[in-house]
């Protein structure tokens, strides 16, 4: 079966901080040196996207497809993890695709980066209440087989280069939150792109934010995070310094948000607003769209004054590899390495 594997995590410049499921961890500012915490740590690595390229970034083995039995209405696929905790979801759900002539199911799930190496129990509980087709997966065993196979063209050689970044992105994402670290999803690897990546060469291949501009009478620009769950997104936040509503600053404000590049120019966005601090979210960012910048604007309807910046998601990166915890940027470095690997992907291959 196919995998599409998800990754949770927060990543915030301006305040900086990470978590992984309920642990949480505290970490300075690169630039400011201020202490603050947040939620939510979720990268998206996804095999699958409408980018326009292949059909996946890293394709099915056959021997992990099976056959979907007659499982009649109402059969549903049950995902047991090693806490005996499961998660149901119908079969009708899944895509069906082909494979030797027999219709098969491609079961995709959600994986934290931390647990890549996770075994997780995937069986077919059919409508009459009986199990089948149980198996035992985790990311990490998947993508090791399809790095031991034979490349092919040079296809197969970018989608291997997707399998390394993102064991690599796992196995630092479990030392950052010291999740089975006997266990590193990199473990196979026979080289360490993130141990030999400088942080010259990331200030080398990125720019940094211009936000100098961003603020105006009412909204005052504090920082930005990087936010995946089952999408990646970058939030920006404002310090609502008159403590207006949601719906005053609407009626006020026109906000938009542009991005530089054909894949980022219509970007999704909302705008919500918790108590003093508004936040204006970018929603649906491939990896391969985390080269961007993005401009935010602010326009008066009234005055016409518009207060604008560029932000981006590689500008927080540059941020924490500069920082002092090392944990954080080898971890940043990681991602950097599968935002690069999946931009590559995407990229035509010249003979």
């Amino acid at each position: 079966m196919e995998s599409v594997v998800t990754d949770e995590s927060t990543i915030s410049s301006g305040s900086n901080s990470m978590s992984n499921d309920s642990q949480e961890k505290n970490f300075s500012n690169s630039s400011t040196g201020d202490a603050a915490s947040k939620s939510d740590y979720e990268t998206d690595i996804m095999t699958n996207d409408d980018s326009g390229a292949d059909d996946s970034a890293v394709s099915p083995d056959s021997s992990n497809v099976q056959n979907v039995p007659n499982s009649g209405t109402g059969a549903k696929v049950r995902f047991t993890y090693p806490d005996s905790s499961y998660v149901d979801k119908p079969l009708s759900d899944f895509d069906t695709d082909t494979y030797d002539n027999e219709n098969v199911k491609v079961l995709t799930y959600e994986a934290v980066p931390a647990k890549l190496t996770e075994k997780v129990d995937i069986s077919i509980i059919k409508s009459d209440g009986t199990q089948s087709n149980s198996y035992v997966f985790s990311p990490a065993d998947y993508l090791d087989e399809f790095l031991s196979g034979q490349d092919e063209n040079g296809i197969i050689v970018k989608q291997k280069a997707i399998a390394k970044a993102l064991l690599n992105y796992g196995a630092y994402a479990q030392l950052y939150f010291d999740e089975n670290t006997s266990d590193l999803a990199n473990k196979n690897l026979t080289d360490n792109a993130v141990e030999t990546l400088s942080v010259d060469d990331i200030l080398k291949n990125t720019v940094d934010e211009d936000t100098s501009k961003l603020d105006n009478g009412d909204l005052e620009y504090i920082g930005t995070s990087l936010v995946c769950t089952d999408e990646t997104a970058m939030k920006v936040y404002f310090v609502n310094k008159n403590q207006l509503t949601l719906d005053q600053i609407k009626q006020k404000y026109d906000i938009k948000v542009n991005g530089d590049s054909p894949y980022a120019s219509n970007c999704n966005y909302e705008t919500t607003l918790n108590g003093s601090l508004m936040c204006v979210k970018l929603k649906g960012l491939h990896p391969y769209m985390l080269s961007s910048n993005y401009t935010v604007m602010l326009t008066d309807k009234n005055s016409s004054d518009t207060a604008e910046g560029v932000v981006s998601p590689y500008s927080y990166i540059r941020k924490a590899v500069q920082g002092k915890d090392e944990k954080l940027a080898n971890l940043c470095k990681a991602m950097y390495l599968y935002g690069e690997a999946v931009e590559y992907f995407v990229t035509p291959v010249t003979e």
